[in-house]
């Protein structure tokens, strides 16, 4: 009885870890989604990028993630001088966006 129980937990938990992505993938997704969205065209990482908008560079020591969320939303409503349009995307591509802009420190 103890070793199918032990059987049931260790298989369990190996799904658990095999279903969840790398972190590396998820700002890897998020680092496609800004280029996707071309946020490169007006906005610096890194020294590369525009000089049109805010240099994002260090963005993730300013901001938290549910800002971000809120701001990729409706940019003009917590930054009323904001020239960005609201960010469309699935809920996924948005929380990759905000994982990886909080990945620049």
């Amino acid at each position: 009885m103890k070793k199918s129980r032990i059987f049931l937990i260790v298989t369990s938990l190996s799904f658990l870890f095999v279903s969840l992505p790398t972190e590396a993938s998820e700002l890897e997704a998020g680092r496609a989604f800004f280029e996707k969205k071309r946020c490169g065209m007006c906005h610096t990482i890194e020294g590369g990028g525009g000089k049109l908008a805010s240099d994002l560079s260090d963005i993730g020591s300013k901001r938290d993630r549910a800002w971000l969320l809120k701001f990729f939303k409706n940019p003009k409503k917590l930054v009323p001088t904001a020239k960005m349009m609201p960010v469309t995307g699935s809920e996924q591509e948005l929380g990759a966006l905000a994982d990886y802009l909080l990945a620049q420190k």
